[in-house]
């Protein structure tokens, strides 16, 4: 393949994927800034390894796996940094879970729904996120996570109860205990 049909090939498959792949980023990381970098770290390195992409697959899938990668570089770089800082600063800066806020899901989840979803342990998260924000299969989310197609359907279910449970009184204030009731059915069936 010349360099002009590598170009062409990975701009056709891959380019389209790109304001999914932000939105995946800024629910992951809570902030613009870092969603922005690991978008743009995301397609440096899927064009670096766009060889071994097999055309024909599922392209999206495959480069929210390598953003999820960069994502774990990145959180363990800053609790590197947060332990440096500790260590040797004396400072307590905030910790990713608590800068998690309203600017992330605000255009899409009201604040009740956001705080829920804030709440929940980072492993369940990015399950639930994957599974009920973007849509993606059981396959689809364990290539994503690099996990078993097991564990994705364990989180997914530890996940959504928690979230069933945080927001039991919400849903019974607006009126949409029944239709939240039915949906917990008919959304783990979708997903088969």
């Amino acid at each position: 393949m010349t360099e002009a049909e590598w170009r062409e090939s990975f701009e056709r498959e891959a380019l389209p994927h790109l304001a999914g792949l932000y939105y995946f980023a800024l629910k992951l990381s809570a902030d613009e800034g870092i969603a922005q970098d690991l978008v743009q770290e995301t397609c440096l390195r899927a064009y670096g390894a766009w060889e071994r992409f097999a055309l024909g697959t599922n392209c999206r899938a495959w480069l929210m796996r390598i953003l999820y990668r960069e994502f774990l570089k990145h959180r363990q770089r800053e609790r590197r940094w947060i332990t440096y800082q500790e260590d040797y600063l004396g400072e307590q800066p905030a910790t990713w879970e608590a800068e998690v806020g309203a600017e992330v899901f605000g255009k899409v989840l009201d604040k009740e729904v956001q705080a829920a979803l804030d709440e929940l342990p980072e492993r369940f998260r990015a399950v639930v996120i994957l599974s009920d924000l973007d849509e993606l299969r059981y396959a689809e989310i364990a290539q994503v996570l690099g996990i078993p197609e097991g564990t994705v359907k364990s989180r997914l279910a530890r996940g959504r109860e928690h979230l069933r449970n945080r927001l039991i009184g919400y849903a019974r204030a607006r009126g949409l205990l029944g239709s939240v009731t039915q949906a917990n059915g008919s959304a783990a069936d979708a997903h088969a």
